[in-house]
């Protein structure tokens, strides 16, 4: 019997796509204009960067706040509340008149920007076919990945012929044009129950219940492994590049863009092996990509130094990660149909926080030796292809029983 289509009519994927969009898009489309805002409020570059990681910190600790707020009030209600605070955060921006009141409006943004990422991608667990759902994470994730290319280029645009205050007008018809196609297409999820009003033990409960699941742990540290090994390099990427190679900024631009494209393809080559493979094997295969592609740059940065052809594997690893990513969380949901939302939000939560704590570490040591970072390419890859087989000869034990 055929495998029923995610891309159905229950299922907005174009929605969800544009609500993964717009929370990045407030990262990479402010870029551009950061220069500009340093010099408009006369401040220092520390100052200008904190809106950058504030936005990213609140960005992904923010969703262990709404989380179980969705599996309690439903989609629709949730939605509505993250809009409306990033839209309200976003004018606060526009109406700033020093850096300190941009730094809070950022948080803001943020928080409610979060609340859009957790919808999307708990709502992926309305797919109960374990492929499919892991496919539609696929194209969230493809959609994730052309902001970092487009979006800093729309930012320069609008910033060079309008100023900085046109990039953050822009995130706001794009939080608009999300609520305008929500209230037409947004459903709630076939496994949402109304409930009365909110207290702390249903949170909880559904924070222990989340917590307590082997499975759950076993695969969201993977996530993290995989994460970690993609985001070792796209954090200390202008160091390695610019500083450490020599490269313009222009060209390292272009370069990182590439790899962007690499998310793509990734995504797309996961797409057509989980068809053939199952979700384990592909989790193995991504694992071994990510210690091959350590490996290889371990043995060029012995032989040849550290240059681009030293550091052209990291596309492996970056293929190797990608391919790892959904498979992996759709299988972090797999036990979680009504709390999807809880769920979720811890698991991307750890996935943030933790493999940019990695990437920290990895970054802190790097000035001392630039070998660090393919070990620790090959550490990330190897544990995970350690869980992958634990978690596999678990399941087989608990069938067999």
């Amino acid at each position: 019997m055929p495998q029923q289509s995610s891309f159905t009519p229950k299922f907005p994927l174009l929605l969800f796509a544009s609500m993964t969009a717009v929370p990045i898009m407030g990262f990479d489309i402010y870029q551009p204009a950061i220069p500009a805002v340093m010099q408009a409020f006369n401040t220092t570059q520390a100052y200008v960067q904190l809106t950058m990681s504030v936005y990213l910190l609140i960005l992904g600790l923010g969703q262990l706040l709404w989380g179980p707020l969705l599996d309690h009030y439903g989609r629709r209600k949730i939605l509505t509340a993250g809009l409306t605070l990033f839209m309200l955060a976003t004018i606060w921006i526009l109406l700033a008149h020093t850096i300190q009141i941009i730094i809070i409006g950022r948080a803001l943004q943020g928080l409610g920007g979060c609340a859009l990422t957790v919808i999307a991608f708990a709502s992926t667990r309305d797919i109960d076919n374990d492929v499919m759902r892991a496919k539609t994470m696929s194209h969230l994730s493809m959609t994730m990945s052309v902001s970092p290319i487009l979006a800093p280029i729309v930012g320069a645009f609008l910033f060079k012929h309008f100023g900085w205050q046109s990039n953050f007008i822009a995130l706001l018809i794009s939080a608009l044009y999300v609520a305008i196609y929500a209230y037409f297409k947004l459903n709630e999820s076939k496994h949402f129950e109304p409930q009365g009003k909110l207290t702390l033990n249903p949170v909880l409960a559904r924070y222990k219940d989340v917590i307590t699941h082997g499975h759950f742990w076993g695969y969201s540290s993977i996530l993290v492994l995989c994460f970690s090994a993609l985001m070792a390099f796209v954090v200390n990427a202008a160091y390695l590049m610019i500083t450490r190679i020599g490269l313009s900024p222009t060209l390292f631009s272009i370069l990182l863009g590439a790899n962007a494209l690499l998310i793509i393809a990734g995504n797309y080559i996961g797409i057509r092996l989980r068809r053939r493979w199952s979700m384990e094997n592909n989790i193995t295969l991504g694992a071994s990509l990510i210690v091959f592609g350590g490996l290889l740059q371990a043995i060029l940065m012995f032989v040849l130094g550290f240059n681009l052809i030293s550091l052209a594997p990291i596309t492996i690893v970056t293929l190797g990660a990608v391919m790892m990513m959904a498979p992996a969380n759709a299988l972090v949901l797999q036990d979680f149909a009504k709390n999807a939302g809880t769920a979720s939000s811890v698991c991307n939560s750890l996935r943030v926080s933790g493999s940019a704590a990695v990437a920290g570490i990895i970054g802190a040591f790097l000035g001392f030796n630039l070998q660090i970072l393919p070990l620790a390419v090959i550490c990330c890859g190897a544990l995970a292809l350690l869980l992958n087989k634990l978690l596999a000869c678990s399941k087989t034990v608990v069938v067999s029983t």
